[in-house]
């Protein structure tokens, strides 16, 4: 699930893949994960854009407090990243 909202022409997505935030256990669901970025890559597919899809995210995205494994979410990325002819930008928030 995911949801937009448009700024200046720009698509912003809100991905949903875990419920709570709790470190004590893997809270990131990686099929709600892709389910999501399916869904948001969907909606811009809609809008007609002819060019490739940049996505910004931030790097360890699901890894920190929901516990996810950030080579398990690279490699998603990655498969979509084939798939859908999207161009990811992972970047590090200081």
């Amino acid at each position: 699930m995911c949801s937009s909202v448009v700024v200046n022409e720009t698509m912003m997505f809100n991905l949903y893949a875990q419920q709570v935030p709790d470190s004590s256990s893997r809270q990131l669901n990686y099929g709600s994960l892709v389910s999501s970025l399916l869904a948001a890559l969907d909606d811009c597919f809609q809008t007609g854009l002819e060019k490739t899809i940049k996505v910004c995210l931030p790097r360890l995205m699901g890894c920190a407090l929901a516990g996810g494994n950030w080579e398990i979410v690279e490699e998603l990325l990655g498969f979509i990243d084939f798939q859908c002819f999207v161009e990811f930008h992972v970047y590090d928030f200081n």
